[in-house]
């Protein structure tokens, strides 16, 4: 057992678990490293293999290009969601349109799309690369911008933030994909720290600029600075984003096993594939948008694997968990552009913009401090691992970040809501605000990275059908908040969610303890075999 973490009886190391130190093993661990490919002391997971086309070894400048683009997207997609949020009221003015039903079809719908839509999008990023994806959706959003902005009618702007939600897949569903294709496992926290950033960041820049906007220029000029944003992203998407889909790697614990000691049987011993010397490719020839297909991989069922995938204990976990953070991460700064703008407060929706700049700063620093909590945990606990040294289980990085993310969220939501009851001057309401996202952002970067590191080889179809419930449930939240809100109150409303709150969180303990068996068993089972052939 390491730092509590139970060994599992059946399998010595289940998937997740890999070496990443060059340590020699105790009694129960017999092998080296010395065939693995290493940086310092720190074995390499997965293994590159030695082609130049291996996105693993792309320089570290052009990874970084490639995540400096992708997350610019990100953010941009992110932002054009909640956009419209501040000047809502004025939507609904202005259309003749009930508040009610103006918040789920102008913002909320928008997530419900992308998660529907992500379903079929992850499958193409396997069967025909996630570059098309990429390339397809900026053109589609740009679009979609010019539509928004020339919209004369209710419907008509309803039908083009349909659009954009259904275009922001694959910068929604991708990217986590995308990170495991170009880093390594010791290197992805800080990476999907960076895009986890974005995505929150995103959100409330987009309300802070839209408020301004809206409320000085009109609700079509913000949709023309959002279309004029993806043109400009467009030249870099194609310039730059190049494809990262390569052949699946085995990511191996050790390069041998005794097998004495394991209990694996043959389907499960570990492979070692020797990669073929292929030529380089020229950049010209990457910057094709269709290179044809990838994989043989069905797409129709990659379309439904996602769905099957809930079923993994580790997935479902991470579900609860990114679901249970993210939709109030989000929810809360909607709430709160409507209440803010009614007495006592009575902000303009300038002003409710600018209220998203205190948690904006906020979630900058929790998401730096996340994703190098996150690395260094998976660094420090896989040296001192007294079971097998150096290797790493994904339970680690939950530790450290739930420890964090839970008392802190309760702290603000419950704080949230006493300030909105006893109409506290408003630095008190987005002081909670702000700390509520500081913990939202540990908790949304413990749910990938566990997911991530549980099933590097399909990480986007476990984001997809993680982030298609939380959508899903966002949307619903986004419909009947206020009605809930108006009829029980603050107190009752933001005193269940603080019991949500903590009855989410308080499954990671026993998912920190019996993770690997868990992970085991689902290795073991038929189900779950055949799924993932």
């Amino acid at each position: 057992m390491a730092w509590g973490v139970l060994d599992d009886p059946y399998m010595v190391f289940p998937p997740g678990t890999v070496n990443l130190k060059d340590a020699s093993g105790g009694d129960d661990y017999k092998g080296d490293t010395k065939g693995l490919k290493k940086k310092g002391n720190i074995v390499l997971q997965p293994q590159p293999s030695d082609s130049p086309n291996d996105p693993l070894n792309w320089s570290q400048l052009w990874k970084y290009a490639n995540m400096l683009i992708l997350c610019f997207g990100s953010g941009i997609t992110t932002a054009i969601s909640p956009m419209p949020t501040p000047g809502l009221p004025l939507i609904a003015e202005q259309y003749g349109v009930p508040l009610d039903l103006v918040t789920p079809l102008v913002v909320g719908s928008l997530n419900f799309y992308t998660a529907l839509i992500s379903f079929f999008v992850t499958s193409a990023g396997l069967v025909w690369g996630k570059r098309p994806q990429y390339v397809i959706s900026v053109v589609l959003l740009c679009a979609a911008q010019v539509w928004a902005y020339q919209a004369k009618s209710f419907p008509s702007l309803v039908a083009a933030r349909t659009i954009t939600g259904i275009a922001s897949a694959p910068l929604f569903s991708l990217v986590a994909a995308t990170i495991t294709d170009m880093f390594f496992v010791h290197e992805r926290g800080l990476m999907l720290a960076i895009w986890n950033l974005m995505l929150g960041a995103g959100g409330q820049l987009g309300q802070i600029i839209g408020g301004v906007v809206i409320e000085k220029l009109g609700m079509p000029i913000a949709f023309a600075f959002t279309g004029i944003a993806y043109a400009v992203l467009l030249p870099g998407v194609y310039f730059i984003a190049l494809e990262t889909g390569y052949p699946a790697r085995e990511v191996s614990a050790v390069d041998v096993i005794d097998s004495k000691t394991s209990k694996l049987d043959d389907e499960n011993e570990l492979i070692v594939k020797v990669a073929e010397i292929e030529p380089k490719r020229t950049y010209g020839n990457q910057l094709a948008v269709f290179p044809g297909r990838l994989s043989n991989a069905s797409f129709w069922k990659g379309s439904l694997k996602p769905i099957a995938m809930i079923v993994f204990p580790d997935v479902f976990f991470s579900t609860i968990i990114f679901t249970t953070y993210w939709i109030l991460m989000l929810a809360l700064p909607i709430m709160a552009a409507t209440l803010l703008s009614m007495p006592p407060y009575n902000l303009t929706p300038s002003q409710i913009g600018l209220t998203n700049l205190p948690p904006l700063v906020v979630s900058i620093v929790a998401a730096l401090l996340a994703g190098l909590i996150a690395d260094s945990a998976v660094k420090s606990m896989a040296a001192r691992n007294t079971s097998f040294p150096g290797f790493f289980e994904p339970e680690f990085r939950l530790l450290p970040l739930m420890l964090i993310a839970t008392p802190i969220g309760v702290t603000g939501i419950v704080g949230f809501g006493i300030s909105l009851r006893d109409s506290l001057p408003l630095p008190w309401v987005l002081t909670f605000l702000s700390i509520y996202t500081f913990a939202a952002t540990f908790g949304n970067q413990a749910a990938l990275s566990y997911a991530v590191d549980c099933h590097p080889n399909d990480s986007a179809q476990a984001f997809t059908i993680i982030s298609s419930i939380a959508a899903a449930t966002l949307f619903v939240i986004t419909t009947v908040m206020f009605k809930w809100y108006f009829a029980a109150g603050p107190g009752v409303v933001f005193g269940t969610l603080a019991v949500v709150i903590l009855f989410a969180s308080g499954l990671s303990i026993p998912m920190y303890i019996f993770g690997k068996r868990l992970r085991s068993a689902t290795a073991r089972t038929g189900y779950t075999r055949r799924l993932m052939a």
